[in-house]
């Protein structure tokens, strides 16, 4: 039997010590305390605005984005803030991007042996987002195999996930950014860590396209791949939240 959601009014005193647009830790439910909530009125009493019942797990921030929250051991950051200098590293737990988004990806060895998923759209723009978000360079192996995802998608697809991501056509096509916002012609790029290339290589075996690649590339390196995944697959909330983040994208 599909259990019933909490009443949509709580005790007064329930929320009086909580800041507006907290979420609040509620058993099996969370309480997303909107803006419109006044707590703790200068007369001493609480007026409790809009309240939004969600599935204990979620975790919305204040202006709706989806938030990204850390896969990094011992790390209690719930959601990433792109920094105001790097947009790849969280200006909360000073974490990387990439720590942040495995948490919204599906887990490779967790497969059955054998078993791999149909390319969409979606899920390339996931993992594009790995490699290209914040960045001005892709490592030549994440190309190689990002190229043989795009080579399945209607090249229309591959110009969207580009643009969202701030990278046109032949700036992919040339591996890196010619040039920044303003027209001048870059002379160092940001580029994503090592560690992250290997996390971001995993990605890879998920599909047909490219998972005897990842296997050969393991083989001639005679290297194992280690990296922290998240314990429990969820949902892909990675494109709201980069399309919320930056105004000048196009939805796709």
């Amino acid at each position: 039997m599909r259990s019933q959601l909490p009443p949509s009014s709580v005790p007064r005193d329930a929320l009086r010590n909580y800041p507006e647009d907290l979420v609040v830790s509620r058993d099996r439910y969370v309480i997303w305390v909107i803006s419109q909530c006044i707590l703790g009125t200068e007369d001493g009493g609480s007026r409790i605005g809009q309240l939004r019942w969600i599935p204990a797990g979620a975790v919305v921030t204040s202006n709706h984005v989806p938030a990204i929250r850390c896969t990094l051991v011992n790390c209690i950051c719930l959601g990433f803030k792109p920094g105001k200098i790097n947009p790849r590293q969280c200006e909360q737990c000073r974490h990387g991007w990439v720590a942040h988004a495995l948490s919204k990806l599906r887990i490779p060895h967790f497969y059955p042996t054998g078993q791999v998923e149909i390319v969409q759209s979606s899920v390339v723009f996931d993992i594009s987002s790995l490699m290209l978000y914040g960045t001005q360079a892709i490592p030549i192996r994440l190309k190689i195999l990002l190229d043989r995802l795009f080579s399945v998608l209607k090249q229309e697809e591959v110009i969207q996930i580009l643009h969202s991501l701030d990278w046109t056509l032949q700036d992919y096509i040339r591996g890196y950014v010619l040039q920044d916002a303003s027209g001048k012609v870059l002379d160092h790029w940001s580029i994503m860590t090592v560690e992250e290339e290997l996390a971001t290589l995993q990605q890879f075996l998920r599909f047909g396209e490219t998972k005897s690649i990842v296997e050969l590339m393991a083989i001639h390196e005679k290297e194992g791949y280690s990296v922290l995944v998240p314990s429990t697959r969820a949902n892909s909330d990675i494109r709201t939240f980069i399309e919320n983040s930056n105004p000048g994208t196009v939805p796709l």
